[in-house]
């Protein structure tokens, strides 16, 4: 999800970052609904949801190795 502030940065920038998958804008940008819900205030911002589409983990750690990262943080919440 982007919060960028137009639709054109937006799909300038999935044009240079090819990232696959789903890829959604969010209108209002930091004001939107859905960053005051998850409370971003800066990007990136990593979230953790469940197979039920429930929120594991609305602050989750960013995708680095060791024991402050996102694999760490998964493998508490999946009790490994």
């Amino acid at each position: 999800m982007s919060l960028d502030d137009t639709i054109k940065e937006w799909r300038d920038g999935l044009k240079m970052t090819k990232v696959p998958g789903n890829h959604y804008w969010v209108t209002g940008n930091f004001k939107s609904a859905l960053a005051e819900y998850l409370n971003i205030h800066s990007i990136p911002h990593y979230v953790i949801i469940n197979k039920s589409g429930k929120f594991e983990k609305m602050d989750a750690n960013s995708p680095q190795p060791g024991e402050y990262g996102l694999e760490s943080q998964l493998s508490q919440i999946l009790n490994l």
